[in-house]
């Protein structure tokens, strides 16, 4: 008797189908029996046969072969034979009998074990990629084990491996060139993953990613061509099913789950099925979005809510007939109901006062703390932290793609000006509208909530020629006021940028409105001072 198996790639086990990546080994095991009258045989031959196809190549230095656990050595107990023109081998055992090294009975297991890789000739996904093997061994005892062969079933092993196409385009479904991916796998829920691959988009607008193995993996874009936006890592999940235990594996299914809106869709060729999916790159960086209705809804909310109570506060003392007969629980159940909407109105009138006092202290303090570090630096620190800002500025002017820092560049970026290792690196004073407020590294969501936030890769706030400093901050944030009262300024007023003791001044020369992916006024303009 005969089998043929495949250890899952886990290792939990041994299966006749399984998913790979190229390049990977993939262990097999042929295990064989003998007949009950074995014992009746003067002499026996047994032959496994195995035949693979094109995408596994077979390692023969890998073989191991074992009765009952104990080790045969090759070419005194057993032949392998390896034709290479049809990808295929034999351990051809002339006569069982004969073997010296350990005791053969009828209820002995022969095992061969081996490995294979599955290459680049392996197809994707379709009927997969099989190993196919069988046994042939002496069926006649009455003639000394001589005579007529056996042979039995064929027993098919596939091995399937699958590949994912990117649709690389623009906005207006052009192609991007330029652009570079990393393809990570991601195992036990890891972070960051096992890199797999990287491509480079040189011509067209697909590329793609071949011979993956099921499981989830990370499309990291590490290069984005100039003048767009770097897409988020996409997180996928390739979904495969198939017949484990069958005597011919089928692909039954094969699916792209994402933790997004990206849609993988299966398409099958001729000879392969992959799995599809588009990514699109806008054109320019996309400024924080800082508008907001959130404080003046607020407000109206709970404008309303004071009004209805004492509206019908009113109407209920000016109600001329009372029920006298109504029992006292629903007699006072719209009491209730007006205390509740009237407090539940005053709590939200007085809750964006009530931000901005706790918000006020925030910013006090960290406008404190960065003066009194300020106080603590000598003159020739200052100058050398302003020197370094200021060579930054340098570096800006001309750069492609200077919104897009890589992890080296982030870090250089946090470290300037951060005095106080608060990210803080300046703060913004405007008197018209009673405003102090820091200005911190970056434009997160968690910094722009409490206060103005820079935008990396515009120019440090140290002002100089050939500088564009772009300062963001919120506006109608319930919890905080922030810039809500910006709108108030006019062409003629002054704000003041501080920066350790000097103090920056400028005047407002043009207010409009920039939507978040126009970032032509954004450019650093030569012979220009910010």
């Amino acid at each position: 008797m005969q089998e043929n198996s495949k250890k899952d790639i886990e290792g939990n086990g041994w299966q006749d189908a399984a998913d790979y990546n190229i390049d990977e080994v993939i262990p097999y095991k042929l295990t064989g029996t003998l007949p009950s009258n074995y014992a009746e045989y003067e002499t026996y031959f047994y032959e496994f046969n195995d035949i693979m196809s094109a995408g596994l190549t077979f390692d023969k230095m890998s073989v191991k072969v074992t009765v009952d656990g104990t080790t045969l050595t090759a070419d005194q107990d057993y032949s392998l034979i390896v034709h290479s023109d049809t990808n295929s081998f034999q351990v051809r055992f002339e006569n069982l009998k004969a073997i010296q090294s350990v005791m053969i009975t009828s209820t002995s297991q022969i095992v061969v074990e081996y490995k294979c890789r599955l290459n680049g000739n392996a197809v994707i996904a379709g009927n997969g990629n099989p190993n196919t093997a069988y046994l042939v061994y002496s069926n006649n005892p009455n003639q000394s084990g001589g005579g007529d062969h056996g042979k039995t079933p064929e027993d098919k092993n596939v091995v399937f491996t699958y590949k994912v196409v990117v649709n690389k385009k623009d906005e207006e479904n052009h192609s991007l060139q330029g652009a570079q991916f990393e393809l990570r796998k991601i195992v036990n829920d890891q972070d960051e993953g096992t890199k797999i691959d990287t491509v480079t988009v040189t011509e067209g607008t697909k590329f793609n990613f071949k011979g993956l193995d099921a499981g989830k993996y990370k499309l990291i874009e590490t290069v984005t061509p100039s003048g767009y936006n770097t897409i988020q890592p996409i997180i996928f999940t390739i979904e495969a099913t198939y017949d484990e235990e069958s005597d011919d594996p089928q692909l039954t299914s094969l699916t792209g789950q994402t933790e997004g809106e990206i849609v993988f869709i299966r398409k099958t060729e001729e000879r392969e099925d992959s799995l599809s999916t588009d990514v699109i790159n806008k054109k320019g960086i996309q400024l924080p979005e800082t508008g907001g209705m959130g404080r003046y809804l607020i407000y109206t909310l709970g404008t309303i809510f004071v009004l209805t109570a004492l509206g019908y506060t009113v109407y209920k003392r000016n109600r001329k007939h009372t029920e006298k007969m109504m029992f006292k629980i629903k007699k006072y159940i719209p009491d209730i109901v007006v205390a509740i909407i009237l407090i539940a109105g005053i709590g939200l009138l007085a809750y964006p006062t009530i931000g901005d006092y706790i918000n006020a202290l925030h910013s006090s303090k960290a406008i404190g703390s960065y003066v009194e570090k300020t106080k603590d630096l000598s003159k020739e620190e200052k100058e050398n932290l302003l020197r370094e800002a200021r060579e930054y500025n340098e570096s800006l002017v001309g750069k492609v793609n200077r919104y897009y820092l890589n992890e080296e560049e982030k870090k250089r970026y946090a470290h300037i000006l951060d005095i106080t290792k608060t990210g803080i690196m300046a703060y913004v004073e405007i008197p018209k509208l009673n405003i102090y407020m820091p200005v911190y590294h970056g434009t997160d969501e968690g910094v722009l909530q409490i206060a103005a936030g820079h935008l990396p890769g515009s120019s440090l706030p140290v002002g100089g020629e050939n500088t564009h400093s772009l300062i963001s901050g919120h506006r109608g944030l319930p919890s905080a006021k922030l810039f809500t009262d910006i709108d108030k300024l006019k062409k003629g007023d002054l704000f003041f940028i501080h920066v350790f003791d000097e103090v920056l001044a400028y005047k407002v020369n043009q207010i409009k409105i920039v939507l978040p992916d126009d970032v032509e006024t954004l450019e650093i303009e030569r012979e220009k001072i910010m």
